[in-house]
């Protein structure tokens, strides 16, 4: 009966979950083979640089532990590492709008039209949400996030001792949901 309920809900936390595991993977990939070439280019260059992905990595563990202990928080206390997680990742978000920024599009505009095709259309979007914005705007919000991010972690520094707990919680309570769905655990 929970699985009918909750079976929506629980298609979205696969989908981040699905996506987060993706990431990760493609991210350490980066950072360990340098990512990839454009190989239609002079030089087949890299279109992303090691510290690109060590940012990038950054922001993945600032997301996982965002989800995790979002599906970790209980009733009687918000999920405290969901807020140092998105601390985390707005913190590094910020240098790769004003550092990467010109590598982000360049690379999602090679990827649009070269990458994997059931993926291009997602680093097409990705091109045209950089250009609409403008620049001075993409920068602003990099400031934005910064500042907001830092103050997101200052605030919430005195409960991080509660993150690996949320963390934990929340990384048993999607792997049980996933084995409950799977009929390998007891529906009584």
């Amino acid at each position: 009966m929970l699985s009918q309920g909750f079976g929506p809900f629980l298609l979205i936390a696969a989908l981040f979950v699905i996506v987060g595991v993706g990431m990760a993977i493609s991210t350490v990939w980066g950072l360990v083979t340098g990512g990839p070439r454009a190989k239609d280019r002079p030089g087949a260059p890299f279109l992303y640089d090691r510290l690109y992905y060590l940012n990038l990595l950054v922001v993945l563990a600032g997301w996982w532990i965002a989800m995790l202990s979002f599906f970790g928080a209980t009733a009687n206390a918000a999920p405290d590492g969901f807020l140092i997680g998105w601390g985390i990742m707005a913190v590094a978000t910020s240098p790769m709008l004003l550092f990467r920024e010109k590598m982000m599009m360049d690379g999602s505009q090679y990827l649009a039209a070269h990458g994997f095709p059931l993926f291009r259309f997602l680093h097409a979007m990705r091109v045209q949400q950089f250009e609409r914005q403008p620049v001075f705007l993409r920068k602003l919000v990099a400031v934005i996030f910064l500042i907001v991010g830092i103050g997101v972690l200052a605030f919430n520094l005195p409960q991080i001792a509660r993150v690996p707990e949320e963390v934990r919680s929340g990384a048993e309570g999607i792997v049980l949901s996933f084995a409950h769905l799977a009929g390998l655990t007891d529906r009584s």
